[in-house]
């Protein structure tokens, strides 16, 4: 655990302006006087992303707006060749860098309440204060299902896709929303 409290998380990024963009630091500097991540703010971070991604050229940018309110990219299905692909992928990663701060503080405020550094952990804790796994489910009860790729929880929930995406696990999952950000 690197904090204690969300003004602490945010303390930690504001301590480190080389990592946040412009945009970023007058957000998280307004968060800490209101003592975290205001859903207002974390909606206008993501409409910027879709702004940013639209102004590039892209069309049918759509995010994923999962039960627990957290919002997670979803990436074009289809792009035609290896040079627009790897395009793509830089101008995703740059719109998602002026906002991606912003959005891991506000999912440690839904998810990961505890600040646990630990990602399994976080993502573990979350399950269990949503009901999503019994009380008594451990961190290295999920390394030892993954490894055995027998997990005692559906990964195709969107309640737990919620919790992996407040926890830093950004993965596809059977019924989530496709596009194609070239037609």
């Amino acid at each position: 655990m690197f904090a204690n409290s969300i003004e602490g998380y945010i303390d930690y990024y504001l301590a480190q302006p080389a990592i946040l963009s412009d945009y970023e630091t007058t957000v998280l500097t307004k968060a800490r006087e209101l003592g975290g991540v205001s859903v207002t703010q974390y909606e206008q971070a993501w409409s910027r992303y879709k702004q940013c991604m639209t102004d590039l050229g892209y069309k049918n940018v759509i995010l994923d707006h999962l039960p627990n309110g957290l919002y997670q990219r979803v990436m074009s299905d289809t792009i035609p060749d290896q040079a627009k692909y790897d395009k793509a992928m830089r101008d995703d990663d740059d719109c998602y860098d002026d906002i991606a701060v912003i959005a891991q503080v506000y999912n440690a405020q839904i998810g990961n309440v505890h600040f646990y550094t630990d990602i399994d952990e976080g993502f573990i804790d979350c399950l269990r204060r949503n009901s999503l796994v019994p009380i008594s489910y451990t961190a290295d009860q999920y390394s030892e299902e993954r490894a055995s790729q027998q997990l005692s929880f559906n990964l195709n929930d969107p309640e737990v896709v919620g919790c992996a995406v407040a926890n830093n696990y950004f993965y596809g999952y059977e019924g989530e929303p496709h596009t194609n950000w070239f037609q």
